[in-house]
């Protein structure tokens, strides 16, 4: 039989916590080492992982867990809104560079 789910048992404190320190601490972090580089570089390194993630997740469901493709469409607003920051990320680290922009 299934334990039914506690609101603040420590399964869930602990994901709290840990969502918590990867939402502040990177920023403590860079700001103490705030470089034009080290922002380019971490910006461009945030833009690829959610692009990975996003792939990823879309690809999983249907080829990994046998799930219908048609559910992941169309896609929602949440989903729309993953990839204007993955393009605004990616576009303005490619864009203030001297390299050519990812996407026009």
């Amino acid at each position: 039989m299934v334990d039914s789910f506690v609101l603040f048992g420590f399964d869930h404190i602990v994901a709290l916590s840990v969502i918590k320190m990867v939402a502040l601490i990177p920023p403590i972090i860079l700001r103490k080492f705030e470089t034009p580089l080290i922002r380019k570089q971490f910006t461009k390194f945030l833009g690829w992982i959610m692009l990975i993630y996003f792939v990823f997740k879309h690809l999983y469901g249907p080829f990994g867990l046998g799930e219908a493709w048609q559910i992941w469409l169309p896609l929602h607003m949440c989903q729309l809104g993953h990839l204007i920051i993955i393009y605004c990320l990616l576009s303005i680290v490619y864009c203030l560079g001297n390299e050519e922009r990812l996407f026009p």
